[in-house]
């Protein structure tokens, strides 16, 4: 991860030929992005890096286990940050296909993610390698390949009890994000006053970082509470769904299907939201 620095500064650094790519000008075509082209190849794309594979040059592990992966999920994103800032950030990498903000229906707000899709691989690891960590707006982004719709996140999501009352929704993020990659968190608040309930949820991206969570703050002690921790896996029945949900107010739009597969996927169980 690179040093804390403007993703504006990461990007200058590039020395990306921008004369003839204004994001504001970029149009929506079939329910996707898709960007101007420069010189008359798409922004940072060629044959050459085409052939590479084609011509059956040697690659190595790396190369294999990205290739073919071009959506990623950007975590950390500030509540003012819309769609349209996303693509104006990410399209100055490479051609997008897709971009999307995940909001609450109700509300319109920000979840605080979103997902950009890359019409190559290659931009979307220059991506990962040039804005991953950088700061937008004063909160650092993570910006990572977004797992392949439809794998199982089933034991990703916990759920903790005996929290501080006084625990803010930063310090929730930052006692739990040593373990892993945080996709969602939500910590839960009286409805009524707004205050902290005590409770909330952590969703990881993987189903060995959360048992690694569990392992380590299970029974801990924290200071301002009487109790120790409960950390577990959330339970999978209706109850848990709905007071998750309660918290959450989750309710999402899908401005086209690949989005909106991945903000299902993302959510509790990978299934609709409770109505």
């Amino acid at each position: 991860m690179p040093d804390i620095q403007s993703c504006s500064d990461a990007l200058d650094k590039l020395h990306l030929d921008e004369s003839n790519t204004n994001p504001s000008e970029t149009k929506i075509q079939n329910g996707g992005f898709q960007q101007p082209e420069v010189n008359g190849n798409a922004a940072h794309g060629s044959k050459q890096n085409d052939s590479h594979l084609e011509n059956g040059e040697e690659t190595n592990s790396d190369e294999l286990k990205t290739a073919g992966k071009t959506n990623l999920i950007i975590n950390y994103l500030p509540a003012t940050y819309g769609d349209i800032e996303l693509l104006s950030l990410f399209s100055r990498i490479g051609e997008i296909a897709d971009a999307k903000v995940a909001r609450d229906k109700q509300t319109g707000l920000s979840y605080g993610f979103g997902f950009v899709n890359f019409v190559r691989t290659e931009d979307a690891l220059l991506a990962i390698e040039k804005l991953n960590g950088c700061d937008v707006q004063n909160k650092r982004i993570k910006v990572s390949f977004a797992r392949p719709p439809g794998e199982n996140r089933r034991q990703t999501n916990l759920y903790i009890q005996n929290l501080p009352k006084t625990l803010t929704d930063s310090e929730f993020v930052k006692m739990f994000e040593c373990f892993g990659s945080i996709i969602q968190s939500n910590l839960l608040r009286d409805k009524k006053t707004g205050l902290p309930r005590g409770a909330g949820f952590i969703r990881y991206d993987t189903k060995q970082e959360a048992e690694v969570a569990i392992k380590e703050m299970n029974k801990k002690q924290l200071e301002g509470s009487s109790l120790p921790l409960v950390v577990k896996v959330a339970e999978e029945d209706r109850k848990a769904k709905v007071s998750y949900y309660a918290g959450m107010q989750m309710g999402l739009s899908a401005p086209n299907a690949s989005i909106h597969t991945y903000l299902l996927d993302y959510n509790m169980y990978g299934k609709s939201p409770i109505t």
